[in-house]
């Protein structure tokens, strides 16, 4: 499978699904996805959003005007206005 760089939306497809877990696996072994960022959002009516970067094999949280940055390149102007940033959870490496 190739991805190429780009928006990858997930919306509950067993094949997005696959695709998501796919590219993420690798980027977290960095064997052949060298660079990942996971973005999180809801789609409630104030839908808020969050992310990780994947660094040394590891899912590490976004600065929220990195972010901001981000989903600005990635949406149209009125999904990025609607979106409320947030700062994402530390996810804690297992040992």
């Amino acid at each position: 499978m190739t991805i190429t760089a780009g928006l990858v939306r997930v919306d509950h497809s067993a094949e997005e699904y696959m695709r998501f877990f796919t590219v993420l696996t690798f980027a977290l072994e960095q064997s052949t996805v060298h660079d990942a960022t996971l973005i999180a959002a809801t789609s409630a009516d104030r839908p808020r959003a969050c992310g990780w970067e994947v660094r040394e094999g590891w899912l590490h949280p976004i600065d929220p005007a990195d972010l901001q940055r981000a989903v600005t390149t990635h949406l149209t102007a009125d999904e990025a206005a609607s979106l409320a940033i947030c700062t994402a959870p530390v996810m804690h490496r297992p040992h």
